[in-house]
């Protein structure tokens, strides 16, 4: 899960383990935010466009 992308803004491998584990426990949208927010991250952050954990949009009920 670890991308490029993201690397150069975290400070040791200790802390890319812990965000990993944040972004992987996230359920939600507002918790993946949450979890950029905790380590200074944003979404402009990803240059590709690919936030790491970002759930896929809920199936809409008929």
């Amino acid at each position: 899960m670890i991308e490029q992308g993201y690397n150069d803004f975290l400070m040791s491998s200790r802390e890319m383990s812990s965000f990993e584990l944040n972004i992987g426990v996230a359920k939600t949208k507002a918790e993946v935010m949450k979890v950029l927010e905790d380590y200074d991250l944003s979404e402009k952050d990803f240059p590709d466009g690919k936030i790491p954990g970002w759930p896929p949009d809920e199936p809409t009920a008929i």
